[in-house]
């Protein structure tokens, strides 16, 4: 790639803060983190809380108009850039593929290097779902944008048929390998692990799209069949649904509180994940599951739904089949299965560190690209148009 500008004023990392359980959040705060430790200023802001103070709310009255016509986060993004002298804007968020006006806003005002990073593993059905007039200009707004960073396959490949001049890169999960089985938890989950059987790990939020109620009618069949199995679900509070809650309540009641332990926005899932015997990802929808790649990374083997994102060790089972789910979950079990993930987590830890040493090049390579640079800049900086190096 050649000598890349140094990152030598702040970037700006836009997105959630919280959950902590939320792949996003982490991976915002794991990209701050990563540029702190490199000795570059980093900001993390979390645009989607608006002040509440009176000043705030007069100020956020007087600019609805601006707002409406901008997208409401044009403006803070534009006052914090000049505030902090940023050169980069790492945006993590929704919002610039959701809301014409936002995307409209951010492509017409912000001058400094603009990166989109798209997690959501919706994103290939929103984009294709949208009419010509939305497509247009949402391809507009990706091709104005210094890079996308793709967080999938099938992210970066919607990305291209899109936007095809668009400056599309595919990422790998930006992870630090957890502190393995032998991290103490607090005494009741210490109490939890401590009860005989093998405990299923998993994650997700109260919504169809990742799979919990799955998951659960394969706990109860192969409860059924006799096996003292137990299950941790680490759920994250950023989505909720009725009849997923209610599934989950009626199999608590079932089964008890001894069988599943359900935990809300836990700050540290990875040592849970770790202390587990088997970790399963039931969501249908998906980009790339930091959870699973902490599974990973601990040894701990993964059952998971088919889906393009899933990597070398997973076992996938076809999503609805509830059969096919609980004998992954029994094979999975095995000796032999725990054997092979652990065989692989070292290869997968060298993984992290490359991660690390490629979104800092890269990040450095968008420096030198500005949403206003001519279309020959393009080529630059490790993106192009089939969204490699």
């Amino acid at each position: 790639m050649g000598r890349q500008p140094a990152l030598n004023a702040p970037v700006l990392v836009l997105g959630p803060v919280e959950p902590p359980i939320g792949g996003v959040s982490r991976y915002c705060r794991s990209v701050t983190e990563l540029l702190r430790r490199e000795g570059t200023d980093a900001l993390q802001l979390d645009l989607g809380r608006p002040g509440t103070t009176a000043s705030e709310l007069v100020v956020r009255a007087l600019t609805w108009p601006v707002r409406r016509a901008l997208g409401g986060s044009t403006i803070p993004v534009l006052r914090a850039v000049r505030e902090h002298r940023a050169c980069l804007v790492l945006d993590n968020r929704q919002v610039l593929w959701r809301d014409p006006a936002e995307a409209r806003g951010l492509r017409m005002c912000v001058r400094v290097p603009y990166a989109l990073a798209i997690h959501d593993g919706a994103f290939p059905g929103f984009v294709e779902a949208l009419g010509e007039r939305r497509r247009r200009g949402l391809s507009r707004a990706l091709e104005g944008l210094s890079g996308a960073l793709c967080m999938s396959d099938a992210i970066v490949e919607a990305v291209l048929r899109t936007a095809p001049r668009a400056r599309a890169r595919r990422m790998s999960p930006l992870l630090e390998a957890p502190a393995g089985p032998g991290a103490p938890l607090p005494r009741d989950l210490e109490a939890f692990f401590g009860m005989p059987g093998p405990v299923i790990s998993a994650s997700g939020a109260l919504h169809p799209q990742y799979g919990i109620e799955e998951l659960l009618a394969a706990f109860a069949e192969l409860r059924k069949r006799g096996r003292p199995l137990r299950v941790v679900i680490l759920i994250g509070s950023f989505a909720e649904e009725p009849s997923t809650r209610a599934a989950l309540a009626e199999a608590r009641a079932r089964f008890g509180d001894g069988a599943i332990l359900v935990l809300t926005d836990f700050p540290d899932g990875a040592a849970v994940i770790a202390r587990s015997q088997v970790y399963v990802r039931p969501s249908r929808i998906d980009s790339f599951g930091m959870a699973l790649h902490e599974a990973l990374l601990s040894g701990v083997p993964v059952v998971a739904s088919e889906h393009p994102t899933r990597p070398e060790g997973v076992v996938t089972y076809r999503p609805g089949d509830v059969g096919a789910l609980a004998r992954a979950i029994e094979s999975a079990l095995l000796p032999a299965a725990r054997s092979a993930a652990a065989e692989r987590a070292p290869r997968l830890r060298e993984m992290v560190e490359r991660n690390s040493r490629e979104t800092l090049e890269i990040l450095r390579a968008l420096v030198g690209h500005s949403p206003s640079a001519s279309a020959g800049i393009r080529g630059r900086a490790g993106f192009d148009r089939a969204g490699g190096r």
